[in-house]
């Protein structure tokens, strides 16, 4: 897996201040997200490789009821495939489109913890095409990367339930820059293996300010 720092996506545009959540959240808030996955060469023909952020937007419903809504980007500037070197040598690869992903779910705050339900609304996909030159003969397919690596069996964001411990923590912007830590802000890092086809780490911070 390639050595990718995400903290510093997430931890742009910090403002002073020091306070801790405990079990009450605001009316609203947001979770931003950075997600790297890696396809596995030596598996796939076309191995593909790239970083998508998600956005997740939290409005109180009623007591500590919520519901949310998000989107999932991609980072075209990070996208790039390779061909299994097991492929025969005039096989090239190249980036089709992608689709970008849109989600909606539900939370609730239970002793001390977020338990986060949610689900796609628009799956989100990497589509890439394979060209072979001897055969004269391109295929365009999906990868599916991010929804598998988020999905019940990878990370379990979406389409699943997961929980977020939010006792005695801060928002990220809550903190100054030098203080921000995982142990003390509400934040849950990622490294999740989806099957032998494709990996991940990711990072998702939550934030009073859309960040």
């Amino acid at each position: 897996m390639k050595n990718i720092f995400l903290c510093a996506v997430l931890l742009l545009s910090l403002t002073t201040g020091c306070s801790s959540v405990g079990s009450t959240l605001p009316d609203e808030f947001w979770a931003y997200g950075a997600w790297r996955y890696d396809g596995e060469e030596n598996v796939l023909t076309v191995a593909a490789d790239g970083t998508a952020l998600i956005s997740m937007h939290f409005t109180r419903q009623q007591d500590e009821q919520y519901l949310i809504d998000g989107t999932l980007t991609y980072d075209e500037s990070s996208l790039s495939c390779e061909i299994n070197p097991l492929s025969e040598d005039d096989f090239t690869c190249a980036l089709a489109e992608v689709i970008p992903g849109e989600l909606s779910g539900v939370a609730v705050v239970r002793d001390g913890k977020l338990i986060i339900t949610q689900h796609w609304i628009t799956k989100p996909d990497e589509r890439y095409t394979a060209t072979t030159t001897r055969y004269d003969l391109a295929t365009t397919q999906s990868n599916w990367a991010v929804w598998q690596t988020m999905g019940p069996n990878g990370a379990g964001i979406v389409d699943d339930t997961w929980e977020v411990d939010i006792a005695g923590a801060a928002f990220i912007d809550d903190l100054p820059l030098g203080e921000v830590t995982d142990e003390k802000t509400i934040s849950v890092n990622f490294d999740v293996r989806a099957n032998e086809n494709v990996s991940a780490i990711g990072l998702i911070g939550f934030y009073r300010e859309l960040p």
